[in-house]
């Protein structure tokens, strides 16, 4: 059987540390198998033999204190967690352990909130330096490196988080049950659904296999009890190629640095209303912060975030022509002048806005270019 799920490439910003840049291509041209659920292919192995070795040099030009920064980042980190779940003890963390044996320790959900304390210590770090009377500019530049690979790894955890093992192009059908989310939406699965609550629906035993692991209620083929198809799974059937092609601009763009349009639809336009879309919605891995300055958990994951929106374009049946037209009225234009650059009508202009939703209309929101 051939995995018809997604393997995303991981994004390389500039100014990554060239080792830790060829370390995760390497790592995401080999984790199809990986998972955090595989016995056989544990993906903390792969994570031991390829990015433990950049992590290792990545503050190798800042090496005298970077096990201060790491260790600075731990504490505060552990005092954030301890205030969310009243954990008690603190151990130290050695400030050489490998990436691995974080990730492994703490999980990859919450590794992404350790490396922005991380990100938030070496920031800090880069500013007092900047600050002195005689500031180290080489030094500057391997923070400021530093700075935008720690980037990298958070987006490399959230995608381990979510990552699945691919199944077998041999036929061998993986023993793991669907995923969090539904294929054609960003809602949970019925399973997942059900498991989340922490209890079964009051039906009986045959009722409970009946849960879907692949889709969420609205979702599935059939509704429980009956054997006509649903209208909705049709649809969403129908649409599959457009959401995951949003799908695909969406996720790029949620990790990218908020001035940075990384759509890559091929088209400028349909790249930019990609990236005012993220910023007004919030879609991004630069989570909102609470008054306390730690990330805002009360916000849904990000993946099921991104597959909401997705879905909802779809629906709403935004076409790349539209996002063209959007683009240019939130840069100033009326519909004429549109009309001009897009070499429409102006009728056509004004027909295809009409059949915009208004929670679409960026152009009526405050979205800063």
């Amino acid at each position: 059987m051939v995995d018809t799920q997604m393997t995303p490439h991981i994004t390389i910003w500039e100014g990554c540390d060239p080792q830790l840049a060829d370390a995760i291509s390497a790592f995401s041209s080999e984790w199809g198998p990986y998972s955090t659920l595989s016995r056989r292919h544990s993906i903390y192995s792969l994570l031991r033999e390829r990015i433990d070795p950049a992590w290792a040099s990545l503050f190798r030009g800042i090496h005298e204190w970077a096990p201060k920064v790491l260790d600075t980042a731990w504490v505060r980190y552990r005092l954030d967690l301890m205030m969310r779940t009243r954990l008690a003890g603190d151990p130290a963390l050695n400030g050489t352990l490998p990436f691995s044996a974080i990730a492994k320790g703490l999980g990859f959900k919450e590794l992404d909130v350790f490396l922005q304390f991380v990100g938030r210590a070496v920031q800090a770090k880069s500013k007092a330096e900047g600050r002195s009377k005689l500031p180290n500019l080489p030094r500057m530049r391997e923070m400021e490196r530093a700075s935008r690979s720690l980037d990298n790894l958070r987006e490399l955890a959230i995608r381990c988080h979510a990552k699945k093992p691919q199944r077998s192009a041999r036929g061998k059908l993986n023993a793991l049950r669907g995923g969090p989310y539904c294929e054609l939406c960003g809602e949970a699965t019925e399973l997942a659904g059900y498991i989340s609550v922490g209890h079964w629906p009051e039906e009986d035993d045959d009722d409970r296999l009946r849960l879907s692991s692949t889709y969420c209620r609205s979702h599935r083929p059939k509704a429980p009890f009956s054997n006509i198809v649903q209208a909705e799974y049709l649809r969403a059937r129908r649409s599959r190629a457009d959401f995951e092609q949003e799908l695909e601009r969406l996720e790029r763009q949620s990790y990218a640095r908020p001035p940075a349009a990384l759509g890559l639809s091929g088209d400028a336009l349909v790249d930019e209303f990609i990236r005012l879309l993220c910023q007004q919605r919030e879609i991004s891995i630069y989570a909102p912060r609470a008054s306390s300055g730690t990330p805002d958990r009360q916000h849904p994951p990000l993946e099921a975030r991104v597959r909401k929106e997705a879905r909802s374009m779809v629906d709403a049946k935004i076409s790349d022509q539209k996002k063209r037209i959007l683009v240019l009225l939130c840069k100033g234009m009326n519909q004429s002048e549109a009309a001009a650059q897009l070499g429409m009508s102006r009728q056509a202009v004004s027909k295809s806005i009409d059949g915009i939703p208004h929670t679409y209309r960026l152009d009526l929101c405050t979205v800063h270019p």
